[in-house]
């Protein structure tokens, strides 16, 4: 005979796996960073995935790597197009690590 053991009141485990929000990358041809790191498209996107974001602190390496997978500069500078990716996160409510090019954001919703 098989028992199942007595779960302890109120320790249920989390399992950290189930129910992660999956990111939407911008998808379309001809995307070109001038479009798509405008104030407002760019806060649309970020407001888009903002479950996959707040889920676990990310670099802007990663968040630049799964929503804006594939787009030409078009006479924009990659550190340009970092510094705006940085700043949209940062008015989105998300915190820093540090103050170089690709810190690590974790949401505080501003604190």
């Amino acid at each position: 005979m098989t028992t199942t053991p007595t779960p302890i009141p109120g320790s249920r485990r989390q399992n950290p796996f189930q129910n992660v929000p999956i990111p939407v990358p911008i998808e379309g041809w001809n995307l070109r960073a001038a479009d798509i790191f405008r104030e407002r498209p760019l806060a649309d996107h970020l407001e888009r995935n903002r479950a996959w974001l707040q889920a676990r602190p990310r670099t802007s390496n990663q968040i630049e790597d799964a929503l804006f997978p594939s787009f030409a500069l078009g006479g924009m500078e990659s550190r340009e197009v970092r510094s705006l990716l940085n700043r949209a996160l940062w008015d989105a409510g998300f915190t820093p690590s540090h103050e170089d090019a690709n810190p690590t954001w974790t949401w505080t919703d501003g604190i």
